[in-house]
This record gives C-alpha cells, sequence and structure tokens, in this order.
C-alpha cells in the first residue's frame, strides 16, 4: 500500500516512529537501571526491534501459518536476552 497511498505511509511511518522512540526509551531507562548492557546503541536496537516484530508479522501473514509467529517471537526473546547486563 505505501507506493500507492501517500497518507497510509505517512500514517504507518508515523507508527513506526513511535514504536521507535519507546524502545529507544525503554532501552535508555533500562541503561541507566543496568538492566541493558551499555554500548548498545537505543536507537540501532529500537530499528531492529520494529523491523524484527514487522518482518515477523509479515512471513506469518503470508504463510497463514500461526507457527511463523512463534518462531518470531522465539528470536526476538533471544535478541532482547542478548541485551540483559551481566
Amino acid at each position: 500500500m505505501n507506493p500507492l497511498d501517500d497518507g497510509f505511509r505517512a500514517r504507518t511511518s508515523a507508527v513506526f516512529d513511535l514504536w521507535r522512540g519507546a524502545f529507544r526509551q525503554a532501552i535508555d531507562r533500562g541503561q541507566r537501571s543496568g538492566v541493558v548492557r551499555g554500548g548498545i546503541d537505543p536507537a540501532d536496537v529500537a530499528h531492529a526491534l520494529v523491523a524484527q516484530i514487522e518482518g515477523t508479522l509479515s512471513l506469518a501473514r503470508n504463510s497463514q501459518d500461526p507457527a511463523d509467529l512463534t518462531i518470531g517471537v522465539r528470536g526476538l526473546r533471544r535478541h532482547l536476552e542478548s541485551m540483559r547486563a551481566d
């Protein structure tokens, strides 16, 4: 839809910006509290999280197979766990 409807593209971009901002803030807070490892760029990780979530949803929509959501959630969980402070 994005190439066909600029309004749709603008609305989805706004949602993705909100998600990235919320994730970035959460990662920042986690780093300040010692839960999330330092040295991680919150903006980069926030972008990757949105991409991973959207990619998983897109694959699951395309396949119509709930297992694709399960696999994606496992990968997301591993990604998040890898950011834990020691």
